[in-house]
């Protein structure tokens, strides 16, 4: 059984500006993008903040050519935190989601590319490996779907919690006079306040439905690989 879930996103360029973001969620149904139903997780608060919803647009190139970029998290509250991640692809296909668990005061940084390479779709990031991120803040929840870390779930009920700060770096090449010059930019996510509770309800539905269509596969999980500082300048390869 396979299922779609799509959204109504605004663009690269509006989830920078900070609109309220849609996304996408549908029941189950096969074959796979049979069709796509519609929903939201979107901000109650016009996306003004404070929020346990974040989100942010990614772009890395392509597999086997890209610049990996970034992404880092601090825990703010004092008390524990989960910060529930679901990533998009070009298309508004929810393909992988995953949780980071952040103990009081923490802070956790991770590669882009281990949210993009164990997409739920095949083809999902066959166009680059570029979409949107949605990190939604909360309290532990204890769940233990194949999307969980450590009591952080987010196919479980999520209790919104305005605990985590969120960052995105990205790498750019530019080629000047025939020379190939990289740089990076550190942008913060947009805060969109508090998330829909119905449609977020609906977004879960459906990640238990994708957890068990995915079964021993694992598809669909995201990967947090940690971020090491360089710590030499051997340590940093340029682009040829």
């Amino acid at each position: 059984m396979s299922i779609n879930v799509k959204g109504l996103l605004g663009g690269a360029a509006r989830v920078a500006a900070g609109a309220a973001l849609l996304v996408a969620a549908g029941s189950a149904m096969a074959p796979a993008h049979a069709a796509k139903l519609k929903a939201q997780i979107s901000s109650n608060t016009g996306g003004t903040g404070p929020g346990p919803l974040l989100s942010t647009y990614f772009d890395i190139g392509y597999y086997g050519d890209y610049t990996d970029g970034i992404i880092h998290l601090t825990n703010v509250s004092g008390q524990a935190a989960c910060a529930y991640i679901f990533v998009f692809d070009q298309d508004e296909e929810l393909q992988e989601s995953c949780a980071v668990p952040l103990s009081a005061n923490k802070d956790s940084s991770f590669y882009i590319s281990g949210l993009v390479s164990n997409p739920a779709y095949s083809g999902g990031f066959d166009y680059g490996l570029s979409g949107v991120v949605e990190i939604i803040s909360g309290t532990p929840n204890g769940g233990t779907s194949v999307f969980a870390t450590d009591g952080c779930d987010p196919a479980a009920s999520i209790t919104p919690l305005t605990a985590v700060n969120a960052w995105i770096t990205q790498v750019s090449i530019a080629a000047i006079y025939g020379y190939l010059l990289p740089s990076t930019t550190v942008t913060p996510f947009t805060d969109d306040g508090q998330p829909d509770a119905a449609n977020l309800a609906t977004l879960q539905t459906d990640l238990g439905v994708l957890g068990s269509d995915s079964g021993s596969s694992g598809d669909g999980v995201c990967y947090v690989n940690p971020w090491v500082a360089p710590t030499a300048a051997s340590d940093i390869t340029l682009p040829q």
